[in-house]
């Protein structure tokens, strides 16, 4: 995991602190071991998280994505229901490709 930091905290993209980052790593995890159904790339590089839509998860996802464009706001997160999924697109400029990647590897693929 402790790689996976750093690649997070590259270009110091984000405004928070190891432990805050750790635990905001933890989070995400946690909400991939409980819905997470794929990750993939989008044609213009973003990253494309399906979540299964299950009972507070889309709430967890949105609220994520607030705290996200708070403290990393060089990444564009969108979250939206899709049937019985929801879908989290998150996307930047092309020197956030090592962030995405790392997003993917805390949600459990790396791409």
């Amino acid at each position: 995991m402790s790689e996976v930091l750093r690649v997070l905290r590259t270009g110091q993209a984000c405004s928070l602190d190891e432990a805050a980052l750790a635990a905001r790593a933890d989070e995400l995890s946690a909400l991939a071991a409980r819905a997470l159904l794929d990750a993939t790339r989008g044609p213009s590089g973003e990253l494309r998280l399906r979540y299964r839509r299950r009972a507070g998860v889309e709430a967890a996802l949105e609220d994520l994505a607030r705290r996200e464009r708070e403290c990393c706001p060089a990444l564009r997160w969108r979250v939206r229901p899709a049937g019985s999924e929801v879908l989290v697109v998150i996307s930047g400029p092309p020197e956030a490709a090592s962030i995405l990647d790392g997003i993917a590897a805390v949600n459990g693929g790396g791409l």
